[in-house]
């Protein structure tokens, strides 16, 4: 079953943890401008067995902090897999307070994207982003113009296809490490 979940306060709405896990429906957090989701524990994203997303969408100017985040490679079809993702025109910040990993797929084709076009992405342990080990399996960081700060460094691994833990610039975006 396909599940929605909007947060659509301005208060502040807080998870011990918070897991998006179904491996065969499409699920997804929309977070509305004004609003702060806080996760005092990870943030967890788990595999995605068939081409449906699982998403989280900052709105405006929502806010979205966790202690930890991981991302898991999803195993489905392309376009499937976990997506994080700042909506166009987007200025909300995004705060995670120790380390941040996410895996590309390597079995199949779907992805792991982090779309922070024009919000802030702030990391304060290491932000690890690791491609699949098939020649398809993408773990992919975007940003335009907006801001991410890897405080504690930022690294890219990968077996043979390497070239699958992407860092994708559009626009004239920053990055602090």
């Amino acid at each position: 079953t396909n599940r929605q979940v909007t947060v659509s306060n301005t208060n502040t709405v807080t998870f011990s943890a918070l897991t998006i896990s179904s491996p065969t429906a499409a699920n997804s957090l929309s977070l509305s401008t004004g609003s702060t989701t806080t996760i005092t524990g990870t943030l967890t994203m788990s595999a995605n067995s068939t081409a449906n997303n699982q998403t989280i969408t900052m709105n405006g100017t929502a806010n979205l902090n966790a202690n930890a985040v991981s991302i898991a490679a999803p195993t489905g079809a392309s376009p499937g897999g976990p997506r994080i993702t700042c909506a166009s025109g987007g200025s909300g910040t995004f705060n995670v307070t120790t380390t941040f990993t996410m895996t590309g797929n390597s079995t199949s084709t779907g992805s792991a994207t982090v779309d922070m076009l024009t919000c802030t992405l702030t990391v304060g342990g290491l932000l690890t982003i690791t491609g699949g080990s098939n020649a398809t399996g993408v773990a992919e960081l975007k940003l335009s113009t907006g801001t991410i700060n890897a405080n504690a460094g930022w690294t890219f691994t990968s077996g043979a296809n390497q070239g699958n833990a992407k860092f994708t610039a559009s626009g004239s975006g920053t990055i602090n490490l």
